[in-house]
């Protein structure tokens, strides 16, 4: 019974300290190349610009331009991420909570359009 104790007491301190150790989007996507920015309104901007030369049938070689814009609120507890194609309006914009989920799902959404980090 003590052992059984035991073991459920340095489950829950591990459970602790990884809680304890938060994921953080902003530092993640700073790390990865994003450039910061504040606009206006005081909204914390990270963004970042892929580019690939692409072969299109009947016009040859074209530069393909591939924007990912994040803001996050003031305290970075949530951010929204718009993903613009070629320099026009924003395909998707996508709101999440600051969390490993947001980082995959960016990273994902950048890699599903043919652009790694």
């Amino acid at each position: 019974m003590t052992t059984c104790l035991l073991m459920m007491a340095s489950h829950r301190e591990r459970m602790e300290k990884d809680m304890a150790k938060k994921f953080d989007n902003y530092e993640a996507f700073k790390a990865e190349g994003f450039e910061e920015s504040v606009d206006q309104w005081g909204r914390i901007h990270l963004i970042r610009t892929f580019k690939k030369e692409i072969e299109v049938c009947w016009y040859g070689k074209q530069e393909s331009i591939f924007t990912i814009d994040i803001w996050f609120n003031p305290e970075k507890t949530i951010c929204t991420a718009s993903y613009t194609m070629n320099v026009r309006e924003p395909f998707k914009v996508k709101t999440h909570l600051n969390d490993k989920r947001a980082y995959n799902a960016i990273h994902l959404t950048a890699e599903y359009n043919g652009f790694a980090f």
